[in-house]
């Protein structure tokens, strides 16, 4: 079963699986089963899918529904169908899992957190051998020859570990910037058993040159194609029109698919290249353009997508169960491959998918980054289609790396990304607070720079209740800073129930309790609304909140949308404040 379609059934069923994918959650899961010899159960369990997926919403809510009469108790279906829920509960706590802080997590966290989310994400049988453990983790920019060379000696040192009979089996996870893999390694016979990547069957592989070169690796071949729409097959690039130029598709190794027109000066400095084909929309004519291909070629090995320049930015760990307790040993002998080779100016200016400043930066890697940040002709605030050096480690909570990066003279401390995200905005959206604190002290720093949207580093701090960050943040800002919707501080704090903040927020001299969200609901609307006592008494205390505002032309006020909501404490709170009196809507909609 494919990523997209197994995405397309969770979200049926209500899960929130973002577009970006859930190979992570996914892999994990699959690794989970093979550490503890339940492949079968695993493969059982998609079969499962395979055969609710059309009406697999209704029969969770008939299974939840069989739960709470006790009627029948649980049936063996209903047993199936929880089976399916908490697999793609663990998909989603792998993917993200900053959605359930706090909740399940009592601190920010991030995906590369493999060993704190499986406390709270892994099956049965992997938390009873106490859960995942990471013993490796290395971020470096590979060729495919350099790939096999360290995964060939990866093996080696795997194989050198004495392991008992319920560690027969390790993980390896191989992952670049946006697509990850799962390789297991088994002990019994010193060699890669099983493969995964979820936009594949997962399969048995025999070497460390199979798993690079056919698994990872890039085949070089060349193929012509009219339309340039469907999802290509791996390691090949296909070259056809878009949009009516040239163009060329390709699935990286592990990533997302690449598309890009190729640069039309430089066909047209091809000699004798038909440029027509440059120009109109009439299909590709295979028979002209290949007596071309070695020239368009050398066009794409510029861009790194043949198959003797291709760089690979990538991290590799390698996970163990918690219960073995030669780990510690294990780290020490791995610990080898962070020297596996120098990193020189010529590997710093490696470029793929990104660079592996950006990849040892998302992976907390700071040794990597420290060797890199010392050639003073590194681009240290490039994106190549990622995020910044800064942004990644400010959003992955790696706090050494964010301090090694404003080291550099160059760095830019208030670099917005696409939708105006700066390192401080992120940070204080996540809960990074010692980061926080690292990059307001930043002589550099512009602290009240927006988003796009207009929301500020404050603003997203109390959306999402990060007290902490908040209390940071407010002196440099106005605390009625609204975004472009009209929402303030306090708007989006009462909106998500946190009560510290509001509290911290209504101490400010000056600050007005009473504006309205473009939609015309006030923090006390949204409050009731959402069933935030804590939030709604805090209001009330506040001298000049104003109980009767109604949103726009509507009428509906907070004790009106709390009365429809059922959230009776609130309606009860609400009707005994000194100054709300009675409420009359229009229409005789409402009496209370």
């Amino acid at each position: 079963m494919k990523h997209k379609e197994l995405r397309k059934i969770g979200n049926s069923a209500g899960y929130r699986l973002n577009k970006q994918g859930i190979c992570q959650g996914y892999t994990l899961g699959w690794m989970e089963s093979m550490l503890v010899d339940e492949g079968q159960i695993f493969d059982a369990r998609l079969d499962r899918i395979r055969k609710y997926k059309s009406s697999l919403k209704k029969d969770i809510a008939a299974a939840k529904e069989n739960v709470k009469s006790k009627k029948y108790g649980l049936l063996a279906d209903d047993w199936q169908v929880f089976d399916i829920m908490a697999f793609y509960e663990r998909i989603e706590l792998y993917h993200m899992p900053m959605e359930h802080y706090p909740g399940f997590f009592t601190k920010p966290i991030y995906q590369g957190n493999i060993d704190e989310i499986s406390r709270i994400a892994s099956s049965e049988s992997i938390l009873k051998a106490g859960g995942l453990n990471t013993v490796f983790s290395y971020s470096y920019i590979f060729t495919l020859d350099e790939l096999e060379d360290y995964l060939e000696a990866l093996r080696n040192i795997l194989s050198s570990f004495q392991v008992s009979e319920d560690l027969k089996n390790t993980g390896i996870i191989i992952s670049d910037s946006t697509h990850l893999a799962g390789v297991i390694f088994n002990h019994e016979n010193g060699q890669w058993s099983w493969f995964m990547d979820i936009d594949d069957e997962y399969c048995q592989i025999a070497s460390t040159k199979e798993l690079v070169h056919s698994k990872l690796g890039f085949s070089g071949q060349i193929e012509f194609v009219p339309p340039l729409d469907e999802i290509p097959q791996k390691g090949k690039i296909y070259i056809g029109k878009k949009n009516g130029t040239l163009a060329y598709l390709q699935r990286l190794p592990l990533a997302d698919r690449v598309l890009e027109e190729i640069d039309p000066d430089k066909l047209k400095s091809i000699p004798g290249f038909p440029v027509s084909l440059l120009s109109n929309d009439e299909p590709l004519d295979v028979e002209q353009i290949k007596p071309f291909l070695s020239q368009i070629l050398n066009i794409l090995s510029c861009k790194r997508h043949t198959l003797h320049t291709r760089y690979l930015p990538l991290n590799i760990k390698v996970i163990t169960l918690n219960q073995n307790s030669a780990r510690d040993d294990w780290r020490k002998k791995l610990a080898v491959l962070h020297n596996y080779q120098p990193i020189t100016e010529d590997i710093a200016q490696r470029c793929g998918i990104g660079s592996l400043l950006q990849m040892a930066a998302c992976h907390g890697d700071v040794g990597v980054v420290r060797s890199l940040l010392q050639y003073s002709d590194l681009d240290v605030n490039a994106g190549n289609r990622m995020f910044a050096a800064l942004t990644i480690a400010a959003q992955n909570g790696h706090l050494e790396v964010v301090q090694a990066l404003l080291q550099r003279a160059d760095v830019d401390v208030n670099h917005r990304e696409s939708d105006g995200a700066t390192a401080l905005i992120i940070a204080s959206q996540l809960g990074h607070f010692e980061i926080v604190k690292t990059l307001l002290n930043d002589p550099d720093i512009k602290v009240t720079i927006p988003l796009h949207n207009g929301l500020t580093a404050l603003s997203t701090a109390a959306s999402y209740g990060h007290l902490d960050a908040v209390c940071a943040l407010l002196p440099y800002f106005d605390v009625n800073v609204a975004s472009n919707e009209g929402a303030t501080p306090l708007v989006l704090a009462a909106r998500g129930g946190y009560t510290e903040v509001v509290i911290e927020l209504l101490k400010i001299p000056g600050i007005d309790v009473n504006v309205q969200h473009s939609s015309g609901a006030t923090a006390l609307y949204f409050a009731a609304q959402n069933g935030h006592s804590g939030v709604v008494r805090a209001l009330l205390n506040h001298p000049d909140i104003n109980v009767k505002i109604p949103i726009n032309d509507h009428c509906t006020t907070a004790i009106s949308i709390a009365t429809l909501k059922g959230h009776h404490d609130i309606v009860e709170t609400l009707s005994n404040h000194s100054v709300i009196g009675a409420y009359q809507p229009r229409h005789n909609r409402l009496t209370l």
